[in-house]
């Protein structure tokens, strides 16, 4: 019975029903308190491992809630591709420009992202396994390239990404500015800080040295300058973005920035 159906569809019907059944299923990622799956490869093997330390969190002021979530934001990582919390919140920011709804690693592949120009400044967590999937990306790191000061003309790239580096920079606003200044127009810079949600920013001039990193760690590009609060958006039209949007993988602890050109 099934062959003699098959006789009487035209070839035009056949090629499309084999390419429906031969679509992958999508896989769509919502906000939510617990992630059972890895946004950037798709391995449901998780694990989370405390990263703060005693003296850290007295010297962050961090109130026991707060230690937790940027523990979890630090410390819940996939073991097969390494990618923490605050990487996967960065990926699911940078497929949301583009509404996209799948895995990172797909995502990269995808003629939106292969025709983009991404500066990655100071390895953004572990993503940049899958950015160098783009052929035009490009990795800068410190001390070589300052992002105080960045050695590229002005309009070059369409995104720029950088993970938990602006709190290490004496001047987070002028690097900020430069970040702006070496985007085309519309295009974005997608990044992630630690944030303590409940206060305002607030500089560490003045009070004594603070690292992140590990606990023994005390080389310079480690020191905090600036802990990050609410106020953390005002940044964008500081250095003269014309939009800024948030996205939350899980809040408190997964939050990304987007500012926009």
């Amino acid at each position: 019975m099934l062959s003699a159906l098959k006789k009487l569809l035209p070839n035009k019907v056949k090629i499309f029903i084999k390419s429906v059944l031969k679509k992958k299923k999508s896989v769509s990622f919502l906000p939510s308190e617990n992630l059972s799956e890895c946004l950037c490869c798709g391995s449901n093997s998780l694990s989370e491992t405390p990263v703060l330390w005693d003296s850290l969190i007295s010297e962050w002021e961090l109130s026991a809630a707060e230690a937790k979530y940027i523990n979890h934001q630090q410390g819940f990582a996939c073991q097969r591709c390494k990618a923490r919390l605050r990487g996967m919140t960065l990926a699911y920011a940078i497929m949301r420009m583009n509404s996209y709804q799948g895995l990172f690693k797909d995502f990269v592949k995808t003629p939106w992202m292969r025709k983009k120009k991404i500066l990655e400044i100071n390895r953004a967590d572990w993503l940049t396994q899958y950015f160098n999937q783009v052929p035009g990306h490009l990795l800068c790191t410190f001390p070589e390239v300052d992002i105080q000061n960045l050695p590229y003309a002005e309009a070059t790239f369409d995104i720029v990404v950088h993970s938990d580096t602006l709190e290490h920079v004496p001047d987070p606003l002028q690097a900020m500015r430069e970040c702006q200044r070496v985007l085309r127009r519309k295009g974005f810079c997608a990044f992630t800080v630690p944030v303590v949600i409940d206060r305002l920013t607030r500089l560490r001039a003045g009070l004594p040295p603070s690292f992140h990193g590990t606990e023994n760690q005390t080389s310079e590009d480690y020191l905090v300058h600036t802990e990050f609060g609410a106020d953390v958006w005002k940044l964008a039209f500081q250095a003269g973005f014309a939009e800024v949007r948030v996205f939350s993988l899980e809040y408190p602890a997964g939050l990304a920035f987007v500012f926009i050109k």
